[in-house]
């Protein structure tokens, strides 16, 4: 991190108005050549991959409040800088999607794995599965799709 940059340098989030908020969400969007706050790659095929929302860069503090019923592991609060600003998916990761990555790339649920169809959330998919998913996503869509770091 650039000694110059502390976590003071960029807004803290979590003190936004709502409307404020949005405000930076609308300038980091336009900032990255966005036309919106909310949008959708296309995939080679033509259709649309999962719908995502632009985090704005700015500070904040993640783990549980003091009043919070939380595991000692997130304790106590701790400061954390988001540097520059990416997008997100809007909504967990359906199984429809990913079955879309399924056919496209042959990829096979684990014969233990339970596997719901249709719009439920993709659940109980290995690590591996989950970033091959967002490098074929990378593929299809030319821009680069990662898993979210803890922070984010």
């Amino acid at each position: 991190m650039d000694p110059d940059r502390t976590p003071t340098a960029l807004p803290d989030t979590f003190a936004l108005h709502e409307g404020e908020l949005i405000a930076l969400q609308v300038h980091a969007a336009r900032a990255l050549g966005l036309p919106d706050i909310h949008f959708q790659d296309t995939l080679l095929d033509g259709s649309a991959a999962p719908a995502l929302v632009v985090i704005p860069a700015g500070a904040f503090e993640y783990g549980a409040a003091p009043q919070e019923a939380a595991p000692a592991q997130d304790r106590p609060r701790r400061p954390a800088l988001i540097e520059r600003s990416f997008a997100i998916g809007v909504h967990p990761v359906t199984t429809e999607e990913f079955e879309t990555y399924a056919r496209a790339t042959g990829w096979q649920p684990r014969a233990e794995l339970l596997w719901l169809s249709g719009r439920k959330p993709a659940i109980n998919v290995r690590q591996t599965d989950a970033r091959d998913y967002c490098a074929w996503l990378s593929r299809e869509t030319g821009q680069r799709y990662r898993l979210p770091t803890e922070q984010e």
